[in-house]
């Protein structure tokens, strides 16, 4: 069975130029080639980590990545402006590819890893939004809307139970290291202010966490 992200309900609005810039570029460095592999320890290579974030070793990655970065990446961008993105993006990749090398020992491009973030910060800033799934089975194909926070969380423990048990030659821990990474940003931009929900959008993760009932809603 395959289960996909299609559509996040968010009341954001705005053209997300620097996530589609970001799409371009991972774009460019698929079909034009090039050896961006992530060797992060190697002195030789300084800048491979951050080159790294922009490299997908296949096909399926790369339609991966970008379909997540198109669902969840342009509400992010849209949410908290390019610059911020753009950060989230780099950290979350960044986090992704250190864990990925430290806890399992496989040195991976960090694309996979920084998409995941994204879709993690977007998780914790509207947990309680609906996400729309497409499933594709042997049965055939529907559509169901849950919230955000299910979605993610759902994802974040098959990502982990995968990871543990090794079920997989793909490396699992960079995508939860950049999970992790994305959601501790999505967290902390609305508590240090740097965030500002849309008036009428859902509360935060931080929202719900902290503040009392009353003020969950503006």
């Amino acid at each position: 069975m395959v289960i996909a992200p299609i559509k996040i309900e968010t009341l954001a609005s705005g053209r997300p130029w620097t996530n589609w810039a970001v799409m371009a570029v991972c774009a460019l460095v698929f079909f034009l080639g090039g050896d961006f592999q992530m060797e992060p320890l190697a002195l030789d290579r300084p800048f491979s980590l951050a080159t790294s974030l922009f490299y997908h070793a296949q096909v399926a990655y790369f339609v991966y990545s970008l379909l997540l970065l198109w669902v969840f990446g342009n509400v992010l961008c849209r949410s908290v402006g390019g610059v911020l993105y753009l950060h989230i993006f780099l950290a979350s990749g960044v986090v992704g590819s250190v864990m990925g090398l430290l806890v399992a020992g496989a040195a991976m491009p960090g694309a996979v890893g920084a998409a995941h973030g994204v879709a993690a910060a977007v998780v914790a800033l509207y947990p309680l939004n609906e996400v729309t799934l497409l499933f594709l089975g042997r049965r055939g194909a529907g559509v169901h809307h849950v919230p955000l926070w299910m979605a993610g969380l759902g994802w974040l423990g098959i990502c982990i139970f995968v990871a543990l048990l090794q079920v997989s030659w793909l490396p699992w821990w960079p995508f939860v290291g950049g999970m992790l990474a994305g959601s501790i940003a999505g967290v902390v931009l609305p508590a240090t202010g740097m965030f500002d929900r849309v008036r009428d959008e859902n509360p935060t993760l931080w929202d719900l966490l902290v503040r009392p009932p009353r003020e969950g809603r503006r």
